[in-house]
């Protein structure tokens, strides 16, 4: 891999990243909310599952972000970690945070 493929695949980690960390904290959504109408508590709760789900998906994901910019600083990054193959560019291109 070159070092442009490289530095491009880094910013394209540090973009996602900065996209999620900027996207605002969304914890005051799971707040449980009382309603007077048993349909709009079950539209509540719908929503706060959804925003549970949610936070649950961006968490996986950072830590596979933070993951893959300690593996660029290392020197292992586009390494499969199981294998110990050198994984795709094309793959890296669709999903610069995999490990495998």
């Amino acid at each position: 891999m070159t070092k442009s493929e490289m530095n491009s695949l880094k910013a394209a980690l540090e973009s996602r990243m900065a996209a999620i960390t900027d996207n605002g904290s969304k914890r005051e959504d799971i707040v449980i909310q009382q309603a007077p109408d048993s349909f709009d508590a079950v539209q509540l709760n719908t929503e706060r599952d959804l925003t549970i789900a949610l936070l649950n998906h961006e968490t996986v994901q950072l830590r596979n972000l933070r993951g893959a910019l300690v593996r660029v600083e290392d020197g292992s990054y586009g390494i499969c970690v199981q294998c110990e193959e050198e994984i795709s560019p094309k793959r890296l291109k669709a999903v610069p945070w995999a490990m495998l």
